[in-house]
């Protein structure tokens, strides 16, 4: 988990980044397509680390109920 946390924390400080850009800039649409998939990704890995917990616990489920 500290990983994931890593990551998330270096994904929001360069949204931050990009969001100070845009406003000494002052060009909103600057880095949006970038800043769009840095979510998208972050979302799909929060979505599939879900799916792993889960079939580790019905992993764990089932190895327990065989013994």
């Amino acid at each position: 988990m500290p990983f994931v946390e890593h990551r998330l924390e270096k994904s929001v400080a360069f949204l931050e980044t990009l969001a100070l850009i845009r406003s000494i800039e002052g060009d909103e649409s600057f880095a949006r397509a970038v800043e769009g998939r840095i979510v998208q990704r972050e979302v799909i890995d929060l979505e599939m680390q879900e799916v792993d917990e889960a079939i580790d616990s019905i992993c764990q489920r089932s190895t327990e109920l065989a013994a």
